[in-house]
């Protein structure tokens, strides 16, 4: 068996996941069962690859966001937040396309109403190309 996984390339170790991207702007609903699926993914993720892990959504319909905020999840769009990147007070971000998704590593926060830091979560390690 290990030769045949050297031979395929198989490593035996796992490789940790970091991101991993949604695309939701062929959702028109989510009902609480969906919402509820997507949480367990997050958690599995988070049990799997640690708390470096990012779960990121793009194409984010208003209608579908505000189900998510009614079922306690918060989305912040990564246009409206200053500079961090990962998973703040139980939300996530949203970005405007697949790419930017993938490829921002910068650091980010969000941001209140009142201009007051909500949290963050820094994220420093550099992609390499996709």
């Amino acid at each position: 068996m290990a030769r045949l996984r050297a031979r395929a390339s198989v490593r035996d170790e796992p490789i940790l996941i970091r991101i991993v991207v949604l695309d939701l702007s062929a959702v028109r609903r989510i009902d609480t069962t969906g919402l509820q699926a997507l949480r367990d993914l997050e958690a599995d993720l988070y049990k799997f690859g640690g708390s470096g892990v990012e779960l990121r959504f793009f194409g984010v319909k208003g209608s579908v966001r505000g189900q998510f905020e009614r079922f306690g999840w918060m989305l912040y769009d990564v246009d409206g937040v200053s500079v961090t990147n990962g998973a703040v007070d139980g939300g996530n971000f949203v970005y405007k396309d697949v790419s930017a998704a993938i490829l921002e590593r910068r650091e980010r926060s969000a941001v209140d109403d009142d201009g007051e830091t909500k949290g963050s979560v820094t994220m420093t390690e550099k992609v390499d190309d996709v």
